[in-house]
């Protein structure tokens, strides 16, 4: 009997040790163990790698230029130099519409010559080489001046659309000149010559991709892509620009080309 009641005892005592611990435990543990720690430091890592620029370009790295003050942005980045440079560089249906408006006085030269002109157009570093080019001008969907060469007649591809384009207004002898009120709303389109391949039949000649040129006897012909729909047309039609009778022989060579309008 006496051990029971110290049995009893004991554990009453246990107990209300126990209470009084729990009544001055601080708030602050009781909110630590409420709240798990680890979503807090989840939260914290996520917001904290968004807010670095990682070494590789990654989803994170567009969140961390995003955060960024709009000056610091620009400070950081070359993109918008590389752009702005960019808008600046010509076509080379810019040229040619620079080139018209220069010939027809709407763009006075100043004191510079055509070859200042030329060289001071800011174009593409690729349309600073040779090259053989034709502009054709049209409206409508007919054409209204062509003019051009197969082979490089000047030093950059830029310097001969100018003058491909001077051709077209002033050497065009299949059309009547084109007017000071009408080259406004011309349409232009460049062809550069990027290789001249001889063939031995049009068998493989797609005329809406290639060129084609005819030669015999001191006469030759040319048909740009797009001008005829058919390769034996396309044929014919380069025949009778040359003055090549529809029966006789003569050389053919594909033209791969570039196209730009």
């Amino acid at each position: 009997m006496q051990f029971q009641l110290l049995k009893f005892l004991g554990i009453a005592v246990l107990w209300f040790t126990i209470v009084v611990a729990i009544a001055f435990v601080p708030a602050g543990s009781q909110v630590a163990v409420s709240k798990p720690a680890s979503s807090g430091v989840t939260g914290a890592c996520a917001t904290a790698r968004n807010r670095i620029l990682p070494s590789t370009p990654t989803r994170n790295a567009v969140f961390a230029r995003s955060a960024l003050p709009p000056r610091t942005v620009a400070a950081s980045s070359s993109d918008s130099t590389s752009n702005s440079k960019d808008r600046h560089e010509l076509s080379l249906t810019d040229v040619v519409r620079r080139t018209m408006s220069v010939h027809f006085g709407d763009t006075p030269l100043a004191d510079k010559t055509l070859e200042q002109f030329a060289a001071g157009l800011p174009v593409e570093s690729q349309f600073k080489k040779p090259a053989g080019v034709f502009v054709t001008l049209s409206r409508k969907g007919k054409t209204r001046a062509c003019w051009g060469s197969i082979y490089p007649q000047h030093g950059s591809i830029a310097k001969a659309t100018i003058y491909a384009t001077l051709g077209a207004l002033t050497k065009e002898y299949r059309f009547p000149p084109v007017k000071s009120w009408e080259w406004k709303a011309l349409r232009s389109q460049v062809t550069v010559i990027k290789s001249i391949e001889p063939i031995e039949s049009i068998r493989f000649q797609n005329p809406l991709r290639d060129g084609l040129m005819v030669r015999a006897g001191g006469k030759a012909g040319v048909l740009l892509p797009g001008e005829a729909a058919d390769a034996c047309y396309q044929l014919v039609q380069c025949k009778l620009k040359a003055g090549i009778k529809p029966g006789d022989t003569c050389q053919l060579y594909r033209l791969r080309t570039e196209i730009y309008d």
